[in-house]
């Protein structure tokens, strides 16, 4: 072969080797963010995500997708992170599951958001009554609407703004007098006068 028509083959040669690593870099996907990346993920896939990957970013992510409630109970028993807890939390719906976190998280925030998310009376009471910490009390008397619960709240509790809301909270004319008659603390007793007024 000719040494120009050898020279000519390797300059073309060379030409289509750039011309496909341009097309190459010019046709290279971009890399997904995390939410994107978990569209198609399968729920065993998100939960192990929320249960095993070190990204705090994905794992929220994962989180919000999870649908099962046992996943997500488990994840909100057993995160280290309150904040990705919280999130598990605001996703689950059952009762029990709710009381279980709002007995025993060692996060007061995380507490407080599983008592906002109940229903059960029995369950908030228990709550009301027991509890340490006086704002989650204080959360669980809001939501309570039996009158047998309130009563015995605005009787028996510590804390005096606590026994305040319960009494607030209270219609039965016939437990509002009891505290009018019985109740020592002046501002209970009007504020058990002001409901029977009301009522």
């Amino acid at each position: 072969m000719n040494r120009p028509f050898l020279f000519l083959g390797i300059i073309l040669f060379l030409s289509s080797c750039i011309s496909r690593k341009k097309e190459l870099v010019i046709s290279a996907p971009t890399v997904s963010s995390p939410d994107l990346s978990l569209n198609t993920a399968s729920e065993a896939e998100l939960f192990h995500i929320a249960c095993f990957n070190k990204d705090t970013a994905l794992v929220k992510t994962a989180v919000v997708k999870i649908t099962n409630q046992a996943n997500l109970f488990h994840v909100a028993c057993f995160n280290d992170e309150a904040t990705i807890r919280k999130i598990a939390v605001d996703r689950l719906s059952d009762e029990s599951n709710l009381f279980h976190i709002a007995s025993f998280d060692e996060d007061a925030a995380v507490r407080k958001l599983a008592v906002s998310k109940m229903s059960n009376q029995s369950k908030l009471f228990h709550i009301a009554s027991f509890d340490d910490d006086v704002a989650t009390r204080k959360i669980a008397i809001n939501k309570l609407n039996d009158q047998a619960n309130l009563f015995h709240i605005a009787s028996f509790d510590k804390d005096t703004a606590s026994r305040k809301l319960a009494v607030s909270k209270i219609n039965d004319k016939q437990r509002l007098n009891h505290i009018i008659a019985f109740e020592k603390d002046n501002e209970i007793r009007e504020l058990a006068l002001n409901q029977l007024q009301h009522n």
